[in-house]
């Protein structure tokens, strides 16, 4: 604007469905002097033995985070170190995420961010190949023994009135 700056944050970013190029950002002014509230994407790093070991896997149940702090001090990412979780059931809430110089969390401190469950395991009903192979066997000899036979056409037979 006419060689004049404006600090701004992005409000909301509008995609294309397929391609995933930008096509409309909005902005909102900033007062750089000001707290805002805004949100910021929350990520895990680590690894866990349930998990490593397929009893357990990682939830992400929000991966957004509000927090309150000056436009120049927000964090680009918050950042959970899972190494410390140890079994299914432990979880991340809000007042468990680290603690970041001059960023509050706006969020409830309740609100869950990351659990660890239990794997949930598909059964697959498996059928004995040895079975199989009998019962197609056993459908392919009955098929040869069966003589072609054709059915004689009928003619019709024609009324006479």
């Amino acid at each position: 604007m006419e060689k004049k700056e404006i600090p701004v944050l992005i409000q909301n970013l509008q995609r294309h469905s397929l391609d995933e190029h930008i096509l409309h950002v909005d902005f909102r002014k900033m007062d750089l002097k000001e707290k805002t509230e805004t949100e910021v994407p929350v990520v895990y790093e680590g690894e866990v033995e349930v998990v490593r070991s397929g009893e357990a896997d990682v939830l992400l149940l929000s991966d957004k985070v509000l927090v309150l702090c000056l436009p120049t001090e927000i964090p680009e990412k918050i950042v959970i170190n899972i190494t410390k979780l140890k079994e299914v059931g432990d979880e991340v809430r809000v007042k468990d995420l680290p603690k970041i110089k001059e960023v509050e969390y706006a969020d409830d401190p309740e609100k869950l961010i990351l659990q660890i469950a239990g794997a949930q395991k598909e059964e697959v009903a498996v059928v004995a190949p040895a079975a199989e192979e009998a019962a197609t066997d056993e459908e392919t000899k009955k098929d040869e023994a069966k003589p072609e036979t054709k059915e004689p056409e009928k003619k019709e037979e024609k009324k006479e009135k």
